[in-house]
């Protein structure tokens, strides 16, 4: 648990194997990867600094008030296939968000909110599982790529602006890209 203004100098990769849980009345920058089972965003700003946050457990990631500011991107790993959640009482914007998990994602953000990408959506294993009330958002600028009948994005997603696109979709293993 973070708690405080607080510094995290990691200047190498770190790994909490546990919830890491971020409590803060400050701003912290990461200076290295970190890999952890879950984490909590209470408070504070969390600033990734271009760097790779991976969630590896069933911890899954919980903003429940904090804000991230990202320039990197947010892993979900999972070979062993344990569900992950985006959850939380406050919606997450992502730089850019990788999944590879084939126990899936679940967006379940409470009050209902959209889970935005404001980079890249990397799908290469596992789905990511929306509804008509957890909606994945795709920024004017953002992307996606890889994608394929063993990870696609489940249930609704939009995208804002007036690029093209290709929503990389499906539903019961049955892969079905549509293209604005």
């Amino acid at each position: 648990i973070m708690q405080g203004s607080t510094t995290l100098n990691n200047n190498k990769a770190l790994t909490v194997n546990g919830t890491f849980t971020y409590n803060s009345t400050g701003h912290t920058t990461l200076s290295d990867n970190i890999t952890v089972n879950g984490i909590a965003l209470d408070s504070g700003t969390l600033d990734d600094g271009g760097l790779a946050i991976t969630v590896n457990g069933s911890g899954g990631w919980n903003n429940n008030g904090g804000t991230y500011t990202t320039t990197g991107q947010a892993i979900f790993y999972s070979l062993s296939g344990v569900a992950q959640n985006i959850a939380g009482s406050s919606p997450t914007t992502f730089n850019g968000l990788a999944i590879n998990n084939p126990g899936n994602v679940t967006l379940n953000v409470s009050p209902v909110a959209p889970t935005v990408i404001a980079g890249n959506l990397n799908m290469t294993l596992g789905n990511i599982i929306t509804n008509s009330t957890n909606i994945l958002r795709m920024l004017d600028t953002s992307t996606a790529s890889n994608g394929g009948v063993s990870s696609y994005v489940s249930g609704p997603m939009v995208k804002v602006g007036a690029g093209s696109f290709v929503f990389p979709t499906g539903k019961n293993g049955t892969f079905g890209q549509a293209g604005v």
